[in-house]
């Protein structure tokens, strides 16, 4: 597998290629490994559900409103989407192996609608997932390159003996989760062949959301992408200021996604220089 290294002074993160039979089920391979240990930070919301497998020290989370006490995220989780703001601490430096997963993967590996997963970190163990001491594998990898190929290993080793019936909706919600499928919710459901009724049904099975939600969220990632001045991941969108009235509609609403205003969000992003997306460290 090939792979880019992209790093800030303390972020390290390297990317690599997916594998043409994992396209369906995969959106990205990327593993952060930083030099230090950074203070808190918030994860922001994200339609993507993540696969993580956590190497270094203990990654905790708490919802950034509410007052919950910080739990410690399993060594390899399933994370749902979320529309949350998260806090996030860790005991040292970060080493995470993250897989980006489409809506098809998650149902695939969770066997279960991606709406069941919305704002939870599911432990594999408890998915029926033969875990083949995967952590304990990754850890004694010697490069990112070794780690990758044992992942998609491991994916391959799970997927294959996996189905889900629902493969055309899943599709559907990650073209537009992914910002590929746009516009309004009339005219969606028309493309689609049914109902707007029908179209609220089916993607609050399988993503959770309705369709609204979905696209307002998927709307949130562009902005993130356009506002990063070097995202990891800058994969071409449309404007987002086109689907917005104007620039005070664009920052009410990102400010009731993320409690930033996108100047808040920029200039976070300028200060460290990382290339994370959803994860802002404020400090």
């Amino acid at each position: 597998m090939s792979a880019r290294k992209l790093h800030a002074p303390v972020v390290g993160l390297e990317k690599a290629d997916v594998p043409a039979d994992l396209v369906p089920f995969v959106q990205a391979f990327v593993e952060r490994l930083d030099s230090d240990r950074l203070g808190g930070a918030i994860e922001l919301p994200d339609p993507s559900p993540l696969l993580q497998f956590v190497i270094g020290a203990d990654y905790e989370l708490r919802r950034h409103e509410g007052g919950d006490a910080f739990a410690p995220v399993p060594a390899v989780a399933l994370w749902g989407p979320t529309a949350a703001v998260w806090e996030a601490r860790v005991a040292g430096p970060v080493h995470v192996y993250c897989v980006v997963l489409t809506h098809l993967g998650a149902a695939m590996l969770s066997q279960s609608p991606v709406g069941d997963l919305l704002d939870r970190r599911v432990d594999v163990r408890d998915m029926d997932v033969e875990e083949q001491e995967i952590i304990a594998r990754l850890r004694m990898a010697q490069s990112f390159s070794e780690r990758s190929n044992l992942i998609v290993e491991w994916l391959r080793n799970t997927l294959t003996s996996r189905r889900t019936r629902d493969e055309r909706d899943l599709a559907l919600a990650d073209a537009m989760a992914q910002g590929r499928v746009s516009g309004t919710i009339e005219a969606i459901a028309r493309d689609t062949g049914i109902s707007a009724r029908g179209l609220h049904k089916k993607l609050a099975l399988i993503s959770g959301w309705s369709p609204k939600q979905l696209l307002r969220i998927a709307r949130l990632q562009t902005a993130l992408r356009q506002l990063h001045p070097k995202p990891w991941d800058d994969l071409e969108h449309v404007d987002v200021m086109l689907q917005f009235h104007d620039q005070a509609h664009f920052a009410k609403d990102f400010k009731q996604l993320t409690g930033l205003t996108p100047t808040q969000y920029r200039a976070a992003k300028e200060k460290l220089g990382d290339c994370l997306i959803n994860t802002l460290y404020l400090a």
